[in-house]
């Protein structure tokens, strides 16, 4: 049987500086866009960093999904790694990774992933999309991003992790790298591997 792989996803609708725009359509979008993978052994985390907004919407839109798992937690401080920490813990998959409520997967993302995956692996890298133009899911311009394990070269979008490994995210703007370091020092097996996941939001440089 294919491994199961759990997508956790934090979310804040509120504004803070350099946050995306158009937030609500944007969570929507993100979520839509696990329903629709191509890959079935799923399953979403969702976890509202005190978000009332996000509550509402997963209950109009989302709660019938078997697959989508929502939790609200305190309000934390901004860039907390307390909402992916929570996610995790509630997880039942084999694999974890993440998404973004302002990012989305390609349609084929988890199906990629899965097929990559072995169980000698420990953890994964791989290279995203950076969205440059976009009108609708099936409608939008992205160029392959090549990802490398440096600082500044690698983040969120690009980690996949077997749950067993028992990572835990630490608070503030930097704690992608953090996290990517630690999995480095592990000295646990590591492969790059394909992916489609697609960045619609760089701080000062990009909003679709």
């Amino acid at each position: 049987m294919m491994s199961k792989i759990s997508v956790v996803m934090p979310v804040t609708l509120s504004y803070y500086e350099g946050c995306a725009s158009n937030r609500v359509e944007k969570f929507i979008r993100s979520v839509n866009s696990f329903i629709n993978q191509t890959y079935k052994n799923k399953e979403l985390i969702i976890v509202s960093d005190g978000c009332d907004i996000a509550e509402d919407i997963y209950i109009d839109k989302f709660s019938n999904c078997s697959d989508i798992v929502f939790v609200k937690q305190e309000k934390a401080s901004l860039f907390s790694g307390s909402t992916r920490n929570r996610g995790i813990s509630l997880s039942t998959g084999d694999w974890i990774c993440y998404l973004d409520s302002d990012d989305f997967f390609g349609n084929n993302h988890l199906e990629l992933i899965a097929n990559q995956i072995t169980d000698e692996l420990d953890w994964c890298s791989s290279d995203d999309y950076v969205v440059t133009c976009y009108n609708n899911s099936d409608d939008y311009t992205a160029y392959l991003r090549g990802n490398i394990l440096q600082y500044g070269r690698v983040g969120t979008s690009s980690i996949i992790h077997k749950k067993k490994l028992n990572v835990s995210w630490s608070d503030g703007y930097g704690h992608d790298w953090i996290l990517i370091h630690y999995l480095i020092q592990l000295e646990g097996k590591h492969a790059h591997i394909s992916a489609n996941h697609n960045v619609c939001h760089i701080p000062g440089h990009l909003d679709f």
